[in-house]
Formats: structure tokens, sequence, C-alpha cells
């Protein structure tokens, strides 16, 4: 590779001589890079023949001829100048700047001494990194500003994308502080904005707010003064039709008066005196007074029955509620078959807590394979039969709280006592018959046992409950028995029809029976107030049920799909039932109307 310093033909042989070459001279480096690069481009194209101005260049303004290398000394050529820190400018050459050329002829790297100590280094005089550099004739912007300041050129920014470069070094330094100061201040900043924006969100919200409590004030107003008009023309109608009525009856009466008067007067001769001029002249047949039109009177009657019925209409109707209004009569008198249904009760309760807790752990545990929750696609898992001590715990302190002295003799208790004992007895003999896999009789104990709940649920209904106390004790636990044991009737329903070897009805008596029990639960859970305990009693089930049919081995999205939806439906029914009564409640508290169509 050719370096960019000048060289006689003798110095070109000498680079062949094994002998070291000597020295180079930092001074004559430095001014060997000013050499005109239109002589370095001739030398380029004929390299083995020098013109005499390479090797006795004339020295130019600032340069400083460069010494020949392995050449004496010659007494012709000037003595040499030291080179000034910056070079005199000189007019750059295109081919000079051209990116190729640089790279075919790089500057030869020099590495400065190192430093040896710390201490070296911190005393070390600043210097130029420029002079240094293997990339100054690329970077040095100073010389080639004023190369150009020199010859009254613009300035020429090195390599192939000078406009790019321009814009670059044309756009201002950053404001350090200033941008420093505002990333400080962004979290206080956008805290105030956010602030700022809370507030005006509150304020529209509130000019909202006004704006609708004005328009609902415009629409009362114009409601009042309606009615106040209906009012008033309901009065004017009515005293119009007692005047009419008044004056039709005082005309009736004068004229009846009047006939009573001629036929009692006494006849007289033919040819009555003729009055005199000072007396007035009377005529002998009666004059009557005008009488009303009928078809005027009866418009009148028709405007007056009209406007009464216009103001019926402005009132309000009364609250009817959706349900059977709580009786808060005394209680009848206590017979002896109220002894009777409460020992019953009491004791149907006991024995279904106790059986449940001493069978709890194989009921949960899936020991038993029928109760296994992979038998059929109506299996639920074990651990929903955890339920079981909760329901029959609750229906004893339900029984329990029957022999309350204001409950002995209540109509609800006399209704619910002995069909809730039944069915707390039909739902043991089930337990007993599924651990034993008698799922025949378990599937009629559990059908049993939804019948009597239904009528249980039914004669509630009747009744509704009086007192928070009341609802708790009396019907909650009836209605979460009623929601779980609707989904243990499907669920050993469709595992006796696994044991009896039909598998391909299996799919199809799930998807069938899973839409009917989820229906009769809605159906029993939208009564009175909306039974919140029954959709939680039934979701419990399904929940068990969709499980093992989502990652259980006897999986069926499918059915695990409806019991999700079933499950949602029955709990989104009922929680809707309950804001619909309760909202209609405080309406009509409010003297306001209400809509259960």
């Amino acid at each position: 590779m050719n370096h960019p310093d000048t060289r006689n033909p003798a110095a070109s042989k000498k680079s062949t001589d094994p002998a070291p070459e000597a020295p180079e001279d930092p001074t004559a480096k430095a001014t060997t890079g000013d050499v005109p690069k239109a002589t370095d481009a001739a030398a380029e194209k004929s390299p083995g023949i020098l013109a005499p101005s390479l090797a006795n260049p004339v020295a130019s303004p600032g340069h400083t001829p460069a010494k020949t290398i392995g050449s004496g000394p010659n007494p012709t050529a000037p003595k040499p100048v030291e080179p000034d820190p910056k070079p005199a400018a000189s007019k750059p050459d295109k081919a000079r700047d051209h990116v190729s050329d640089r790279i075919a002829n790089p500057a030869p790297r020099r590495m400065g001494p190192t430093p040896g100590s710390l201490d070296e280094v911190f005393n070390a005089p600043a210097s130029d990194g420029r002079e240094v550099s293997p990339l100054r004739h690329l970077s040095d912007s100073q010389s080639s500003a004023a190369n150009s300041v020199a010859d009254g050129q613009p300035d020429a920014v090195a390599g192939g994308f000078s406009g790019i470069n321009n814009w670059l070094d044309s756009l201002p330094q950053p404001e350090l502080e200033q941008l420093g100061d505002k990333i400080y201040a962004a979290p206080s900043s956008m805290k105030a904005s956010w602030r700022q924006r809370r507030n005006e969100r509150a304020k529209t919200a509130e000019l909202k707010e006004q704006r609708r409590l004005i328009e609902v004030a415009h629409v009362e107003a114009h409601r009042e003064a309606g009615d106040r008009e209906a009012r008033a023309l309901a009065h004017q109608a009515r005293l119009e039709a007692q005047v009419l009525e008044a004056a039709h009856t005082h005309a009736k009466s004068a004229e009846t008066e009047r006939a009573r008067a001629i036929a009692e007067a006494p006849e007289k001769s033919e040819a009555p005196e003729q009055p005199t001029a000072t007396e007035p002249v009377v005529s002998a047949r009666p004059t009557r007074e005008p009488r009303t039109d009928p078809a005027q009177l009866a418009a009148l009657v028709a405007s007056a029955k009209s406007a009464l019925e216009n103001q019926k209409e402005t009132y309000e109707p009364v609250y009817v509620a959706p349900y059977a209004v709580p009786e808060f009569g005394p209680a009848p008198a206590e017979e002896p078959a109220d002894l009777r249904r409460r020992i019953i009760l009491g004791a149907a309760a006991l024995m279904a807590a106790v059986v449940s807790m001493l069978n709890l752990d194989t009921l949960a545990s899936g020991n038993v394979e029928t109760l296994g929750s992979n038998y059929s696609l109506l299996s639920i898992a074990p651990t929903a039969h955890l339920l079981w001590p909760v329901i029959f715990v609750w229906a004893a302190l339900g029984a329990a709280y029957s022999w309350v002295p204001s409950q002995r003799s209540a109509v609800r208790q006399r209704g619910v006592g002995i069909p809730f004992a039944l069915a707390c007895v039909a739902s043991t003999l089930w337990m007993l018959s599924a651990l034993n896999s008698w799922l025949v009789p378990a599937c009629v104990f559990a059908g049993a046992s939804c019948f009597l709940l239904y009528a249980t649920v039914r004669a509630l209904n009747r009744k509704t409950a009086r007192s928070r106390r009341e609802r708790l004790l009396t019907d909650a636990p009836v209605c979460l028995m009623t929601g779980f044991s609707f989904v243990v009737l499907a669920s050993t329903f469709g595992a006796m029809v696994q044991s009896w070897g039909a598998e391909r009805a299996d799919i199809w008596v799930a998807a069938v029976l899973v839409p009917v029990v989820g229906y009769a639960s809605v159906a029993l859970a939208m009564t009175e107030r909306g039974r919140i305990i029954l959709a939680i009693g039934f979701a419990w089930g399904m929940f068990w049920l969709l499980v093992p049919r989502a990652v259980g081995t006897n999986n069926s999205i499918w059915i695990a799909i409806l019991a999700g939806m079933a499950a949602f439906v029955v709990l989104l029914a009922t929680e809707n039932r309950r804001y619909q009564i309760h909202h209609a409640e405080h309406r009509a508290a409010r003297g306001k109307a209400t809509d259960f169509s």
C-alpha cells in the first residue's frame, strides 16, 4: 500500500534493503499531508516515474518540503521551516476528497507514548486529538473550513452524504440543563395536568347533573301545572252541571206551581172587565221561562265526566307487590298437631345432620365408583357433597326456631314443617343408597326429595316471611337444599343410565337434563322477592359438574358450557328479580310510578 508521503526513486529502492529504516520525522510526516492533491493523483497514474516537482517540491506558504528518505542533505533545498500547529489552508481537491481515494490511501496510525502511571496521565498537557487520529483527514472540520476561507470557496463536507452532514451540523445542540429540568419536573407537571383534568371532569359531571335536575324540575312543574288545570276544569264542569241542574229543577217547580194556581183559581166571566189605564194589563196565560236544550245539557255532562276521568289518570297507581304481602296478624291457637310437627321436623333434621357428618369422608373422597366425578357425563365432583352437612345443620337450626312462641302455631310453619321433614328423610335415604351403589333406589329417593322441596317452596310463597330472622332460619335451608337437590337428581339419573350400559344415550340425557333442572331452578328462584339462596345452591352443584367435564378424563366441553350457562342464568335472573322489586318498593315509597310488566 502506498504511503501518501512523497519519495524519490532512491527511496523506493531503499525500501527493499533489509537494513532498518531510519525513524520517521513527525515534522516531515505532518508536512507530507499538505502536499497538493493533484501531485498525488499524477503519482498514482505513473508510479514508476517521479516528476521533478515531487523530488524538489516548491515550498508554498504554510508548507514545509518533506525529507527524502535514504538520501543525504540537499544543499540547494531550502531550510525546513517548523510547521505551525494549524497548517495554512490550501485549496481542496475534489479527487482528494473522494471517499474511495481515502480508503485506498489511508493515513498511518501513530500510537502516542503509553503513560506509565496515573500521575503521568493527570499531569500530561492537554493535546488536540486531531494530531494522532488516523481519520483526522475525514473529521478535521477546522482545517477544511480554513482552506475554504483562504480560497474563497464555500465549505465542503467530506463524504458522499454532504447534504445530510450539513443538515446534521446545522442542528442546534440541546440545552441539557433545560432538558434535565423538564425531566425533573415531569412528575409534578403530569400530576398537575391529571388533577386539572379530574377537576374538569368533575365540573362537567356537576353541570350535567344540574342540567338534569333542571329538566326534571321543568317536567315536574309542567306535570303539576297540568294536574292543576285538570282539577280546575273538573271543578268548573261540576259547578256548571250543578247550576244547570238547579236551574232546571227551579224551572220545573215554578211551572208546576203556576199550573196548580191556574187550576185552583175561580172561573171568570167570558167578558172580563177592561183594565183601567192605571192598572197594568195581566195576561191570563202564565209566561214560561226558557228551557235548557237537552243536547247542550248532555254535552256539558259528558265534558264533566271526561274531565274527571282525566284527573283520575293523572294520579299514580297504587303499588301492588308481585308477591304475597306478609301477614302480621296474630297466630292461630296452638293445636296438638303443632307439637307433633315440631318433633318430627326436629328429629328428621337432626338425623340427617348426623348421617351426613358420619359419611362425609366417604362422600367427599370419591371412593365409591358411582359417586366419582368421571362415572358419567352428569357426575359431579365428590367435593360438591361437602354441602350436605351445612344444609342439614341449617335445617336443624330452623327446626329449633320453630319452637319459638311466635312460630309454634304460625301458618307458615304448619305449611312447611311436614314436607320439609319428609324431604330431609328422603335425602338421607338417597345418601345411604348412593354409598352402597344402589342407583335405582337412590334415583327414586332423589326425585321424592325434589318433589317435597318443590311443595315446601310453594307453601313458603303463599305466606311471605315477616322478618329477616324468619327468612334466614325458615326459608334459607329449604331453598339451599332445593337448589342442590336438583343437581343431585340429574347426576344420579345420569349414573343410573350409565350403569345400564347406554353410553350413546348418556350425552343426550346430559344435554337435556341440564337445561331442564336449570329451568326448574330459575322458576323457583324468581318467586317471592327472589330466592338467591336457591340460586347459590344450584350454582354450587353446576360448578362441580363443570370442572370434571372441562378437565377430567370423561370430559365434554358442551356439557361444561351448558352447566356454566345454566348457573349463570339462574344467578342473573334471581338477582335481577331482587333488584327490580327493591327498586320498585323504593319508588313506591317516594310516590313514583312502578311497573312490573
